[in-house]
């Protein structure tokens, strides 16, 4: 029992590690891809939500978008505020602030990997306890 539940509590740790380290990598691959086909704007903040920022703008034909996903990067932006904008031409729902990076994925990544790490070494230290209680002599 306690071998499966050690072995649950390492799969999830380890799977909590891969999604920190995705955060990191799939930051980095929107970023190359706004990169080779880059358009600029300025776009509108509609909402500064704890999920997502959303904003709106016109693309160089006059066409507007509002990306579903709202937009990467948006520290410190407030609502009604207006916003330089690159995004993906060939994918405007792909739009990040002017100047940010996917470096700042960092932060976020590595603040879950220590709740991840804790979380997990907690677990693992629990069930070593339990264990220890269970083998010790009463």
């Amino acid at each position: 029992m306690v071998r499966r539940a050690r072995q649950l509590v390492i799969a999830l740790t380890i799977f909590g590690v891969l999604a920190c380290l995705g955060m990191i990598v799939t930051a980095a691959i929107d970023d190359y891809a706004i990169s080779r086909d880059r358009a600029t704007a300025t776009a509108d903040v509609l909402d500064t939500g704890a999920l997502r920022t959303t904003v709106r703008f016109h693309d160089s034909q006059g066409n507007y978008h509002q990306p579903d996903k709202g937009l990467k990067y948006p520290t410190g932006l407030v609502k009604g505020q207006k916003v330089r904008v690159e995004y993906q031409q060939s994918n405007p729902k792909n739009v990040k602030v002017a100047g940010r990076g996917w470096t700042l994925a960092f932060l976020p990544a590595l603040s879950s990997l220590a709740v991840v790490l804790f979380v997990g070494g907690g677990l693992w230290l629990l069930l070593r306890s339990r264990l220890f209680a269970k083998t010790s002599p009463a």
